[in-house]
């Protein structure tokens, strides 16, 4: 039997959260593995909360881990993070990653790739980010250069989806048709892109609302309050306007999450984004059957099929603010949408619904078909015990 060690956010409400439970989902009950698990933060995002047979499984492995001693070894580490926190922690190594937003990966996501024996990302997007960044060094002796670039073994698994069961939210919503978006305030989520064009669009027009499920760090009230005056300051260049702007904030089950894509309410997902490793809610999205507005580029674009109404886009240089050391890069590139198609494919959407949610739930089926849990899960394991041969 393999000693096989995850090392991941496995109780965080995030991307990275829900990656490494995927990951524990996807190695329970082999009985060829025995299995522990070294949970570790993601930034300041909260904690799941439910009392779930899946978290009770969870602790179980946690407290196993800490009753093995800091000097147990392992045959296998798989490590969810970004790649910079890649460490050697077993005989084989996997670093797992959503990989990143821009068109390459970080110098130093490239020397981490070398600490791994595999990396697993969820699209091709991801992958190519790793292959896209070479760069020559000078040789020991300084005679020569040498091109260094990524040479571990790279395997795209991709979310799986998870059928549950939606919650009715009771949103009660005053307008008639809405659109909605999940995602954190953050230079690379560009939401206010997304409520600038809804705002201008539908400012004269009091029967369209927009949902958004929004934070900037976690899910507290201090957080709340911040999230709240971020959104007033955009609303306050519009004192006039009719249209709604619904605020969301706070924890939510995977069954309410679920119940806003399927509330009969919301209508369309948008997504002004300036790149996604995967995109988990336009993904979800999609799998639901809500029609999805978003450029065709970077994570989602593996999936989506040309089945989402596209808006035009152009890739450019990372902003400043946007830099992130070691994991954005000054030079980089990202999507930059075109407001003005924004604009006129939300009113696209508002114009023809019937029209677009055809297509979006042949785009449902599609998903709900090669993206199933039984299907990802094998696909992972598989790529995992290659490893172990």
């Amino acid at each position: 039997m393999k000693k096989v060690i995850v090392r991941g956010p496995a109780l965080s409400r995030s991307g990275y959260g829900e990656h490494t439970r995927f990951l524990l989902r996807s190695l329970k009950n082999k009985k060829d593995l025995d299995l522990y698990l070294l949970n570790t933060p993601w930034g300041a995002t909260s904690w799941l909360n439910e009392d779930t047979e899946e978290r009770e499984w969870i602790d179980s492995l946690l407290l196993k881990t800490l009753e093995s001693g800091k000097d147990a070894r392992f045959d296998l580490s798989l490590q969810v993070t970004i790649p910079n926190e890649w460490r050697r922690m077993a005989d084989k190594n996997i670093g797992v990653t959503a990989g990143i937003e821009t068109n390459k990966i970080s110098d130093s996501w490239l020397q981490s790739s070398m600490m791994v024996d595999k990396i697993i990302v969820p699209s091709e997007h991801s992958k190519q980010g790793f292959l896209n960044n070479k760069r020559e060094v000078s040789s020991p002796d300084g005679e020569k250069t040498i091109e260094l670039s990524c040479q571990t073994p790279i395997d795209v698994v991709s979310f799986p989806f998870r059928d549950v069961e939606p919650e009715n939210l009771n949103l009660n919503l005053v307008t008639g048709f809405n659109f909605l978006t999940v995602a954190q305030i953050s230079p690379r989520k560009n939401i206010e892109a997304s409520l600038l064009a809804f705002l201008e669009e539908f400012q004269n027009e009091e029967d369209v609302g927009y949902v958004i499920k929004v934070n900037i760090k976690n899910n507290c009230l201090i957080d709340r309050r911040h999230t709240e005056s971020s959104i007033k300051n955009l609303l306050d260049s519009y004192p006039d306007r009719k249209c709604k702007v619904y605020v969301l904030h706070g924890n939510m089950s995977d069954e309410e999450i679920a119940g806003l894509y399927t509330d009969n309410s919301i209508h369309g997902y948008v997504s002004t984004s300036h790149g996604e490793g995967f995109g988990l809610p336009i993904f979800e999205s999609c799998a639901y059957g809500l029609p999805v507005i978003a450029p065709n580029w970077s994570g989602y674009a593996d999936f989506t099929n040309n089945q989402i109404l596209e808006v035009g886009y152009e890739l450019r240089e990372v902003q400043d603010q946007a830099i992130w050391e070691g994991v954005i890069e000054k030079g980089s590139e990202w999507c930059y949408v075109n407001l003005a198609d924004v604009r006129s494919q939300m009113r696209e959407l508002y114009n023809n619904q019937e029209t677009h949610k055809e297509t979006a739930n042949k785009l449902k089926e599609s998903i709900r078909k090669k993206y199933s849990a039984k299907q990802q899960n094998k696909k992972m394991l598989k790529s995992i015990k290659e490893i172990l041969k």
